[in-house]
């Protein structure tokens, strides 16, 4: 994105910046430092001077030094002399012709300092005269240097104290950078909050930023197209769900008002009759799922009222298995209520038909979905949390498809036919109150919580 490397960049040179400014500031300082207290001057040596000075010997009429000491001066230097105390050359190595042969004090005082026809020098007292030592032209800068003692005194606090200012001026300098882009950013973020709760975003499309505000408004307008465009597709779902339930209501009824006629008429064999049967069952199937689709429409879009009571859950749940043992015409059905002592007297604001038809919904999946399993165990539990209560049902059916457990937390949570609309309903209404369905599977079949907000 061209955006981001153009502030990549910006915010890379100021970076650069502010540490070539800090180089030259402390550069700067230590100079002027120098320059400001330097009159004695400062020479460096990277080898005894004194050591190979004081191997030149006498020897006979002349001067002689030992093959250590003058390796070391053909290596550093191009030329060497020694001078008496009269200014005379007594001894010397590769003179170039362009030097005299003799030197005043006058002379010795400025080349010692400075220069010999241009040839860097470096001067050593010898026993009997001054030891001269010439490097190359070109090869050395020679200036004056001298630090008064105070100086070096207070020069560990003037480090201190630079050291304390490249971290103030670093800080400064980070802080402010830092608040630019801040100022720069929080038009953005307050953009991108604002597309969060669906409102409409016009950032202003300039400065570095100018990209990244341009996609943020594209991206807000086409945000609000879809949702338009997905707020007129619900209402023609809630619409035709609706219309489809009103219009089916009375063929339904007809339907079964025949079908109970034709299952109870003595004129019918027993095949017509049980086909008649099976006729009223099915459509009550049908009348049943077009009440779970308008419930299910209803919860999704915050349609449906809650009538809210204070309700005991204790009595509540053993109305509701009493009701289903009630109706179990095999006997093929077991339900166990576990209500602890502490959680007996547990009451929670609520809508009491629509917790019957969650927990009636669970049970009702139990007993479709156990098979051939033989006898149906259905366990209830009631727990009694800090905010709100929990309701697990447990069963020894086959449990839940991996599918279903993974996409439980969706949304809209798609269960599948093998599950129909009864799960959807079950997670609408514990959202309803405050709280989640959660599906989980055990070693012999599986259990869901209902939480309820209390």
């Amino acid at each position: 994105m061209k955006s981001l490397i153009k502030i990549q960049m910006r915010y890379g040179v100021m970076a650069a910046g502010i540490a070539l400014l800090l180089v030259l500031l402390n550069i700067t300082f230590f100079l002027g430092y120098m320059l400001r207290y330097g009159e004695r001057g400062i020479t460096h040596s990277y080898f005894k001077m004194g050591e190979i000075t004081d191997s030149l010997a006498k020897k006979g009429n002349g001067y002689y030094m030992p093959e250590e000491s003058m390796a070391t001066v053909e290596k550093e230097f191009v030329w060497a002399m020694l001078l008496d105390e009269a200014g005379n050359i007594v001894w010397s190595w590769e003179l170039p012709e362009e030097l005299r042969k003799k030197y005043s004090i006058q002379d010795v005082a400025v080349f010692s300092k400075w220069y010999l026809k241009d040839y860097p020098v470096k001067t050593y007292v010898h026993p009997d005269g001054i030891a001269v030592y010439g490097e190359a032209k070109g090869s050395t800068w020679k200036t004056r240097l001298e630090l008064p003692e105070r100086v070096i005194a207070y020069f560990p606090q003037g480090v201190l104290g630079l050291f304390l200012a490249n971290i103030i001026l670093a800080l400064g300098l980070a802080v402010l950078l830092g608040y630019r882009l801040f100022r720069s950013l929080r038009p953005l973020a307050e953009g991108i909050e604002r597309m969060e709760e669906k409102e409409p975003t016009n950032l202003e499309e300039t400065g570095p930023l100018e990209e990244l505000a341009a996609r943020i408004n594209r991206t807000s307008r086409e945000l609000a197209r879809q949702h338009a465009v997905l707020e007129k597709k619900d209402t023609a779902r809630t619409t035709w769900i609706a219309g489809v339930s009103h219009d089916i209501r009375t063929p339904l009824s007809l339907v079964l008002g025949y079908a109970s006629q034709l299952e109870e008429s003595p004129h019918l064999t027993e095949e017509e009759h049980r086909q008649a049967g099976v006729i009223r069952a099915q459509s009550l199937k049908i009348r049943q799922l077009v009440n779970d689709l308008n419930l299910a429409s209803k919860l999704e879009y915050e349609m449906q009222p809650l009538s809210v009571e204070n309700i005991r859950m204790a009595e509540l749940l053993r109305k509701i298995a009493a009701d289903f043992m009630n109706q179990s015409k095999d006997r093929e059905l077991e339900i166990l209520v576990e209500i602890p002592e502490e959680a007996r007297n547990l009451k929670v604001q609520g809508d009491r038909k629509l917790l019957e038809r969650a927990v009636g919904n669970v049970i009702q999946n139990s007993i479709r979905h156990n098979g051939k399993n033989g006898v149906c165990r259905v366990e209830v539990q009631l727990k009694d949390m800090e905010q709100q209560c929990q309701i697990v049902i447990t069963d020894n059916g086959p449990g839940f498809p991996e599918e279903i457990l993974r996409r439980q937390g969706d949304q809209q949570m798609e269960v599948g036919n093998s599950h129909g609309l009864g799960l959807k309903i079950v997670q609408q209404i514990a959202r309803a109150h405050g709280g989640e369905m959660v599906l989980a599977n055990r070693d012999q079949g599986g259990r869901v919580t209902i939480e309820i907000s209390r």
